[in-house]
């Protein structure tokens, strides 16, 4: 296989939300300066608010009934997860940033159930994540059209054969960590999950590697795409479908076919729900930091640009798009278990527990981490305020 061009390297992610969750502003060494650019659309709206004070509510409030816990596993995992961690990256400010993520945190409340190796398989595989994601974000100005399909490729090939290939022999190992360490990951799931589990994985996790390698070129335009297209975008890099899947993995389950996702239409859209409420609490959260540094790759801006609000009210706008997703999650909840019926709604109802610890862990996870909301913003009433 081919060296990629992307090196071991953790820069600063612009957009995608890998479970997201990327948007690593907060190591930013350089911040751009659309003043150079005035013809963006997105950058051009923003500064005629330029000393605007924003409040972002307190989004827990959102979904009071709903609870986080955290798995028992955690702290048994940590000696065994800093192993792999020297293992797999070398550098030391990658390994230093990785720390930053805090990843076992994030992993023990979106899967609070999961047995120890299940847990540290799906940190490790969360931590695999975030160095790619930031990668391919970053080096996309800075390298040939061709690099990123050469990394995308070179990617998919290594997610595939750990997923979905029996080796004889070890694999000549890829000499970019941040694609050489999916191979632990992936193999250990293999290791432990029926074939079609496999499959389903490896076809979430290529689509979220596809998705991200895309929307590079599209975040270069000088239009702004409209805010539903923006949206899909989102859905189709945020990452979170793959945890969702995952989840079959970690708790040792599966749905009965008629209750899958590709067959099942109310299943197909509360997972949707679960990827707007996601995307939504990322793209605000993060968006101070965001902001701060002239990236404007996020749903307010859009809202801003496209329906001709003031931040505040594009920003309530986001906020009441995500209280609307959580009454359809509970519309389609009560549905799934009228439809399910004694028989079968155990196991529907153990599935949409897990869905629920996804959208809390992640909510949680972001309030907390200073790569989202930076010091001294977070309200003693939990809502935000910060200056743009």
């Amino acid at each position: 296989m081919a060296t990629s061009v992307l090196s071991d390297h953790l820069p600063v992610a612009t957009s995608t939300t890998f479970s997201h969750h990327s948007h690593d502003v907060s190591n930013s060494h350089e911040r751009h300066d659309y003043s150079l650019a005035p013809d963006l659309p997105l950058a051009k709206v923003v500064r005629k608010s330029s000393g605007t004070t924003l409040i972002i509510p307190n989004m827990k409030e959102l979904n009071p009934g709903w609870t986080v816990a955290s798995n028992a596993h955690r702290d048994s995992i940590r000696e065994d997860l800093q192993s792999w961690i020297q293992l797999q990256y070398k550098a030391k400010d990658t390994r230093q940033k990785i720390a930053g993520i805090d990843a076992d945190r994030l992993v023990a409340m979106m899967y609070p159930r999961a047995g120890r190796m299940q847990l540290l398989n799906m940190t490790e595989f969360m931590i695999w994540g975030f160095p790619w994601d930031d990668a391919i974000d970053d080096v996309a100005e800075m390298q040939q059209p061709g690099d990123i399909d050469r990394y995308r490729d070179e990617t998919l090939a290594v997610v595939n054969s750990s997923l979905l290939s029996d080796l004889d022999e070890p694999p000549t190992p890829h000499p970019n960590p941040a694609i050489q360490s999916f191979r632990d990951v992936g193999s250990a799931i293999r290791a432990d999950s029926p074939d079609i589990l496999c499959q389903r994985v490896a076809g979430h996790v290529s689509g979220f590697i596809v998705s991200s390698a895309a929307s590079q070129t599209v975040r270069k335009g000088v239009e702004a795409t409209s805010t539903a297209d923006y949206m899909q975008r989102r859905e189709d890099n945020i990452g979170v479908y793959m945890l969702l899947e995952l989840l079959f993995y970690v708790d040792k389950y599966d749905l009965p076919l008629q209750w899958r996702p590709e067959t099942n239409h109310l299943m197909k859209t509360i997972w949707k729900e679960v990827g707007l409420m996601v995307t939504i609490v990322n793209d605000l959260l993060s968006l101070a930091k965001e902001l701060q540094h002239g990236q404007y790759d996020n749903l307010v801006p859009f809202l801003m640009y496209h329906d001709d609000l003031n931040a505040q009210s594009a920003v309530d706008r986001a906020v009441q798009m995500c209280r609307e997703s959580y009454d359809r999650f509970y519309q389609l909840e009560a549905q799934l278990y009228e439809q399910a019926g004694s028989q079968d709604e155990g196991i529907v109802k153990a599935h949409v527990h897990g869905l629920k610890d996804v959208v809390m862990g992640n909510l949680y996870w972001s309030y907390s981490l200073e790569r989202y909301v930076g010091k001294g913003v977070v309200r003693e009433d939990g809502s935000i305020a910060f200056v743009i």
